[in-house]
C-alpha cells in the first residue's frame, strides 16, 4: 500500500474533500486507487460510508468515478460499504449506496446482509432505508437468523417495527434528506 493510498483513505474517512480530489487528480491515469484497500481491507468508499462522509460519496457518484464493482467491493470477510454504513447507523450513506445500486442483499461470509447488521446495531432508520430499498427481510444468515429474529433477540423494538411493518413508516428513501438540504429521492 502506497502513501498515496493511505492519504486517500484518510481523506475519505475524515471527509476532507479537497485532499480527496487532489489525490485523485494526481493519481496516474488508469489507476485503480479507489478500489485499493488499507491495512484493515477497507476501500476509501467503505471508509466514507462507515463514517458518514456524504461529500465524498456524492463527489464519487456525481463525477462518474464509480462502477457497480466499486459499490460491491468486499473485505476479506465479505463486508461491503453498504453493510458498514448500515452497521454504523449512517442512514444517509446507506440511502446513497442503495440508490446508486449497491447490492442490497449481498451477504458476508457468515451470511449477514446490511439489514442483519442494521438490526443487530439497533439502527431502525437504516433498517427502514434498506427495507424500502427492497432488502430481503427473510434472508437467513449461517446461524439461520433473519434480521427480524436478530432484532427480536436484542429487544430492538424500533428495528422490529421497521422490519415487520415497513408499511407503517413513511418511505425512508423518499424522506431521507441530504446534508445539503435537498430531498434525496
Amino acid at each position: 500500500m502506497s502513501a498515496t493510498t493511505t492519504s486517500l483513505h484518510d481523506a475519505a474517512s475524515s471527509g476532507d474533500l479537497r485532499a480527496f480530489k487532489s489525490i485523485l487528480n494526481n493519481a496516474p491515469a488508469g489507476s485503480k486507487i479507489l478500489s485499493e484497500r488499507n491495512s484493515d481491507e477497507k476501500t476509501p468508499i467503505m471508509l466514507a460510508a462507515s463514517n458518514g462522509q456524504y461529500s465524498i460519496l456524492d463527489f464519487v457518484f456525481a463525477n462518474g468515478l464509480r462502477g457497480k464493482s466499486l459499490l460491491d467491493l468486499q473485505t476479506a470477510d465479505g463486508g461491503s460499504a453498504l453493510m458498514s454504513a448500515a452497521a454504523h447507523g449512517e442512514t444517509e450513506a446507506t440511502h446513497v449506496l442503495a440508490k446508486m445500486g449497491a447490492d442490497i442483499n449481498a451477504a458476508d461470509t457468515d451470511g449477514w446482509t446490511a439489514l442483519h447488521f442494521a438490526a443487530a446495531a439497533g439502527e431502525p432508520a437504516a433498517c427502514q432505508v434498506l427495507v424500502s430499498a427492497g432488502a430481503d427481510i427473510n434472508k437467513r444468515n449461517k446461524d439461520n437468523d433473519t434480521p427480524l429474529m436478530i432484532a427480536e433477540k436484542l429487544g430492538a423494538t424500533e428495528c422490529i417495527r421497521a422490519v415487520r411493518h415497513p408499511e407503517h413508516h413513511a418511505s425512508a428513501l423518499e424522506t431521507t434528506v441530504h446534508m445539503s438540504g435537498s430531498a434525496a429521492a
